[in-house]
């Protein structure tokens, strides 16, 4: 499946270093894991996710020992330091992030904090944002668009991941739920309180970052204070069925919560009192399992740049980087995972004759390669141009695919694409099926989600439509809300408007799948 590509506004030179470093893998029951650092470092680091998603599931009742297949695990890349990360997030005050794909989502983390050796300006540890906070923040939210069943508000998400970020993970397996968000004191402490009907408000407009830090810092603080405080039980509850409902967020809020003022003088003394927690101890703990091993040198090569287009480059940018790759793949014929990277990255250019010829090698060295077959077919159908019978050829690939690895998304994704790109309509049942059953396995994926939701207004069923939709117009972490087309979408919805969510839809699909050329 096409995924939503960020483009970097850094060079990528500075992942040079990246490839002379010796890289393991560990691989647990969620996650894969790629570390420039020593094996036992690894195995503690691989230890603590697992262990936290772990956490995740036990406090909603769910089995936490039972291992997804490798297709639906988060890959974790762990390397260099606090300001590495930044550049490729394309912005160095961020210590990590999360990109969800229907496949293979990924997550970027350091091995090490940055420490600025001239800097007089020492941070507090008490208050410091260490990365693993970052990473348990990003993973919840992955851990949510895949559990949880039901739409929550912006506020809500960001509350709830803070929430979780803060979980203390106990030598005897036991953890600490509902802790201090201490790296949000100075927000709560040293700036004007915002006031909870703004933070409910989702018209509410975040026109500078002391608003937007305190979506998180607020949010956080209502969020456990809903939870853990013994004075409003079932409030929380009650606000998100009626926004669940379709009643608009301040109308379900004043309903839930009552007169917003009182509540947010609550609040104000509530942070200043001694938070509640509480301490769970799994029955039967046993550590989780980790795999690990260092990868061989033909693999470590090439994982800067492996970095790179998974976190996702502009055209332009991906221009200047496949030709590299397409030649060093059709030098080394017998190197699979170059083959793959070579492939993606030469779809990401647009040079499909570069991808296709990456993908064919790829299949001579495993003809069972699920990835070269999904990479081959989206060579065919991805063109602007081409045979006519390209599309046709592409289908066969998409479903030995799918019959291969049930648990891969993108198989079923593809297949309606080869659709949707082609002249052929109407798009047949079957193709929109396949859609409809990527559902459980990709619902994470906001690309995904977009292109079902189209699909739904096109068939006339604005209900589902709705259903599936609502989690990106509610989450919407931007500061203008002018530019919240999911929101402006679902409002149409629930006024009846279909045909206006469509071309919403429709406008905003368009310039995600035909972007302009780009530097």
């Amino acid at each position: 499946m096409k995924s939503i590509k960020f483009a970097l506004a850094a060079g990528v030179a500075f992942l040079s270093s990246a490839a002379s470093a010796e890289w393991q893998e560990a691989r647990t029951n969620h996650f894969i894991i790629y570390s420039d650092d020593n094996k036992a470092d690894t195995v503690a680091f691989a230890e603590r996710l697992e262990r936290f998603d772990n956490a995740l599931r036990i406090l909603q009742n769910m089995p936490a020992d039972k291992p997804v297949p490798d297709v639906n695990k988060v890959v974790v890349y762990r390397y260099g330091d606090t300001r590495t990360i930044g550049q490729l997030a394309g912005s160095l005050g961020v210590a990590g992030f999360y990109i969800p794909r229907a496949a293979y989502p990924v997550a970027f983390t350091p091995a090490r904090e940055y420490e600025n050796p001239g800097s007089k300006n020492k941070i507090d540890d008490r208050i410091r944002m260490r990365p693993e906070t970052v990473l348990f923040h990003e993973y919840t939210h992955h851990f949510m668009l895949n559990t949880f069943p039901t739409t929550y508000p912006s506020w809500y998400i960001e509350g709830f991941a803070e929430a979780n970020s803060t979980i203390e993970l106990r030598p005897n397996g036991s953890f600490l739920v509902g802790r201090p968000a201490n790296h949000r004191s100075y927000e709560l402490f040293n700036m004007q309180q915002m006031h909870v009907s703004k933070l409910l408000d989702p018209n509410f407009k975040y026109t500078n970052g002391e608003d937007m830090v305190q979506k998180y810092s607020v949010g956080w603080l209502l969020t456990h204070y809903l939870n853990f405080g013994k004075t409003r039980p079932g409030q929380l509850k009650t606000y998100l069925g009626l926004l669940a409902s379709g009643k608009p967020g301040l109308d379900a809020a004043k309903e839930a919560f009552g007169d917003l003022d009182k509540l947010n003088g609550e609040l104000v003394k509530y942070k200043t009192s001694n938070l509640p927690a509480a301490e769970v101890i799994p029955p039967n703990y046993q550590p989780p399992k980790v795999t690990i091993r260092t990868l061989d040198p033909a693999e470590a090569k090439y994982m800067g740049d492996r970095i790179v287009v998974s976190r996702g480059v502009s055209r332009a940018k991906a221009r200047g980087l496949a030709p590299t790759l397409l030649k060093a793949a059709a030098a080394e014929p017998t190197n699979l995972q170059l083959q793959l990277l070579a492939a993606e990255a030469g779809l990401d250019a647009q040079d499909f004759a570069g991808a296709t010829l990456a993908a064919e090698r790829a299949l001579r060295i495993n003809p069972q390669s699920t990835d070269a077959m999904i990479f081959k077919a989206r060579a065919l159908i991805e063109p602007k141009e081409g045979p006519a019978d390209r599309f046709k050829l592409a289908r066969p690939l998409l479903v030995k695919a799918r019959n291969l690895d049930k648990a891969d998304p993108r198989p079923l994704i593809e297949y309606y694409m080869s659709y949707r790109r082609s002249p052929e309509r109407p798009i047949p049942e079957l193709a929109a099926i396949a859609l409809d059953d990527a559902y459980d396995l990709a619902r994470h994926d906001y690309y995904f989600r977009m292109i079902l939701t189209r699909q739904l207004l096109e068939e006339n069923r604005p209900k589902p439509a709705a259903q599936v939709l609502a989690p990106l117009a509610y989450s919407f972490d931007g500061r203008d809300q002018e530019k919240n087309f999911m929101g402006k979408a679902m409002t149409k919805l629930n006024a009846g408007d279909t045909a206006g969510a469509l071309q919403i839809l429709t406008e905003q699909l368009a310039k995600i799948e035909d972007p302009k050329e780009d530097k």
